[in-house]
């Protein structure tokens, strides 16, 4: 007697497609329920977290231009290099601590005085996390490199180049712009 009780008790639970749950007797059971519904199940939930990680806008300010100062006419190529001080300085600040690619034009920019111009080769871009231009990291790419900014946000840069003043070259003040671009890197 007391193992046709156990063996009437057994039912198989399962839930169906719809969501409710389907009571199904065991087949060796002599008694019980077989085939019916049942809505009495609650919902699983569980909670999940949302987030979002806000970057400071960068921004970059020019500092200083490249100043190349005075030459008379054919004096031939001259250059100054990122550590010397008449070198264009440029200070990024942003998120402390990320990744940032620092692109300087690669091509030769144009320097104009009224209708006559001269060519400007950019080189020798250098860069620190401190406003410190003797201790300055060389890049390794004249035109793009990465690097982070410091711990308190900020990246210093500094740009060399140099201009061929040949025996023909007219003489004046000549004047161009020198672009640098910087963007998060994995943004």
């Amino acid at each position: 007697m007391i193992k046709s009780i156990i063996i009437s008790l057994i039912s198989i639970f399962f839930i169906s497609g719809n969501g409710w749950a389907q009571i199904k007797s065991h087949p060796m059971a002599s008694a019980g329920i077989s085939g019916g519904y049942y809505n009495g199940i609650s919902a699983i939930t569980t909670p999940a977290t949302a987030s979002v990680v806000i970057f400071k806008g960068l921004s970059i300010t020019n500092i200083k231009g490249l100043n190349f100062g005075n030459f008379a006419v054919g004096a031939g190529t001259v250059g100054i290099a990122s550590n010397n001080k008449k070198a264009a300085e440029f200070e990024v600040t942003g998120e402390p601590q990320t990744e940032v690619k620092v692109t300087i034009p690669s091509t030769l920019i144009n320097l104009v005085s009224g209708n006559a111009s001269l060519s400007l080769n950019l080189y020798n871009p250098a860069y620190n996390t401190l406003d410190d231009q003797i201790n300055a990291i060389g890049a390794q790419n004249n035109s793009l490199f990465s690097t982070n900014l410091g711990v308190n946000g900020t990246l210093f840069i500094w740009i060399g180049g140099e201009v061929n003043v040949l025996p023909s070259t007219t003489p004046g003040t000549y004047n161009g712009t020198i672009t640098v671009s910087v963007a998060y890197v994995n943004l």
